[in-house]
């Protein structure tokens, strides 16, 4: 897209600064602000144009913008425009049928012109950019979501179809259930119930990690040192600690058979080294 120069009123002050208070027409806008006519018109439907006004030229309505709306509008820079009160300078004005010298002040505004042309092309494609970016952010988002509620599931179903089995590898019947709590970012647990309470919480992903790092309701005073976060973490409420697990996240969705029991026995030693539980 090129901007024609010829048509345009002299409208560069002598500091090289468009003058505010030229007023030009709907197709002068989109030439200097090397956009499409119809994104001045919009800017004029909205209102977001002031001091816009609506002339009839030569029994036609015509609309006349004074370039500090377009500035206003954030159709051209506003370090483009100078201050209110310039004048263009007369240097700016060529000799009827002069081709315009690229070291004048029309030269300048050329310039000027394509430099916003080359701008506005930048800010679309960024934006095509930045909405691409979007689209994939939310596809990676419910993706990651879709694989955590997998592995939320499966961890469940393996936990409750074994608590027979885990509570023979502690030595009494201390779980009776399993729970998974509440549905979100933070949420990606197994909790194993005695009693009705929870007891032994199970973590993976964001909840391990958010549990480790962050701990804002500071139910931990020991930690993991040098978490993995690619594998489960236990925690267990009474004695307020956290350790990690030989056992991740892939194991679970793949499943335990070659090694049924050894999630079952990080868990048994976790209960068995807190008092009283």
């Amino acid at each position: 897209m090129t901007a024609s120069l010829f048509s345009l009123p002299p409208l560069v002050a002598a500091d090289g600064r468009f003058v505010p208070d030229v007023l030009l027409t709907v197709q002068q806008a989109a030439a200097l602000c090397g956009c499409a006519e119809m994104t001045v018109g919009r800017r004029l439907r909205k209102n977001a144009l002031p001091g816009a006004r609506l002339v009839d030229h030569a029994g036609t309505a015509r609309w006349f913008i004074p370039v500090a709306a377009l500035a206003h509008a954030g159709l051209l820079p506003t370090e483009q425009v100078g201050a209110p009160g310039s004048v263009p300078d007369p240097g700016s004005v060529p000799d009827p049928g002069s081709v315009p010298d690229p070291g004048q002040p029309q030269g300048h505004l050329q310039h000027l012109a394509e430099e916003n042309v080359s701008l506005r092309n930048t800010v679309l494609a960024l934006r095509r950019d930045v909405e691409f970016l979007r689209v994939e952010a939310e596809r990676t988002f419910d993706e990651s979501r879709e694989l955590l509620n997998r592995v939320k599931k499966a961890l469940q179903q393996y936990l409750h179809s074994n608590l027979a089995e885990l509570n023979s590898a502690i030595g009494r019947p201390l779980f009776d259930d399993t729970n998974i709590g509440f549905q979100g970012i933070y949420q990606w647990d197994v909790s194993l119930m005695s009693g009705g309470e929870r007891t032994v919480f199970v973590m993976f992903g964001p909840s391990a990690w958010a549990d480790n790092e962050q701990d804002i309701y500071h139910s931990w005073d020991i930690k993991i040192t040098e978490p993995d976060y690619s594998r489960l973490v236990i925690g267990n409420r009474k004695r307020r600690e956290l350790r990690q697990s030989s056992v991740s996240m892939s194991d679970i969705l793949t499943g335990l058979e070659s090694d049924h029991s050894r999630l079952l026995n990080e868990i048994a030693d976790a209960v068995r080294d807190a008092p009283s539980m």
